[in-house]
């Protein structure tokens, strides 16, 4: 009997060491790296169908977020943001022209009163980019990328803005509620430099409502995405990808409002 008790007591306390967080992935800084070891991931109850949402599994752990448009605590943010642009218009003769390329982003952002002093994970999504200046229907456009259907995920073995990008951004503990611009050791699939196969994105519904002077445009999706953070070798000057762990079993509900 006794011995029947060591061992259990002995296989109890290595199930307990086996649960013990992920150390840090290699080349990670040291601010990085407390991020990982006291990272959360927001939980709130969606069960009211907010405006805007997503739950998935990330590392075993259910997280879900949801906001409506003027909810407190989580603010959605759903716009349209700048990729890269030329610095110089007057570029010289045979100059390939750098473009400036729009996307929208999808975050739910800013964190509440109940995440301070915590490092949180926020899942963010972002679309395939395009060039401001061959475009004349913002609209149209906009509802194109928006449709129904499998898309393609940029891994980062192709074009630059090809795809849609899924990833997880691991904000610093936050000291004040409303707080934002906050640092963070961001992981997503186009950091991956190569492809995965399990990476899956697929709209499943799509909606434009006229509001006046924009289309509001909503989508439904559903996303699995294994993610990466981008680690540079300072010897050699090339990156590789640092594999963190995957977005499980995603769905999420977004919108973003584009001007007609």
């Amino acid at each position: 009997m006794n011995k029947l008790y060591f061992f259990g007591l002995l296989l109890l306390l290595t199930v307990a060491a086996c649960k013990k967080d992920k150390t840090c992935p290699p080349a990670i800084s040291s601010d990085d790296c407390e991020r990982f070891e006291n990272r959360i991931y927001p939980k709130f109850d969606i069960t009211n169908d907010p405006d805007a949402w997503y739950e998935t599994d990330i590392e075993g752990s259910l997280s879900t977020l949801g906001t409506g448009f003027e909810s407190e605590g989580f603010v959605y943010y759903g716009n349209m943001v700048t990729r890269f642009r030329t610095s110089d218009p007057e570029l010289p003769p045979g100059t390939p022209k750098v473009y400036d390329l729009l996307q929208m982003r999808f975050s739910l952002y800013k964190p509440s009163e109940n995440y301070l002093n915590k490092p949180i994970g926020i899942v963010e999504f972002y679309s395939p980019a395009f060039d401001a200046d061959t475009v004349n229907d913002l609209s149209a456009l906009t509802k194109s990328l928006l449709s129904p259907g499998i898309k393609k995920i940029e891994d980062g073995t192709g074009i630059e803005g090809s795809g849609w990008f899924i990833g997880l951004n691991l904000f610093d503990a936050v000291n004040k509620v409303g707080e934002t611009n906050l640092p963070g050791a961001p992981m997503f699939t186009n950091r991956a430099q190569k492809e995965v196969p399990e990476n899956y994105f697929e709209i499943t519904r799509s909606e434009a409502k006229d509001m006046g002077s924009f289309v509001r445009f909503t989508i439904w999706c559903n996303f699995h995405a294994e993610l990466y953070r981008r680690i540079w070798d300072q010897a050699t000057g090339n990156s590789s990808g640092s594999y963190f762990g995957p977005l499980q079993n995603g769905k999420a509900k977004l919108y973003v409002d584009v001007n007609k």
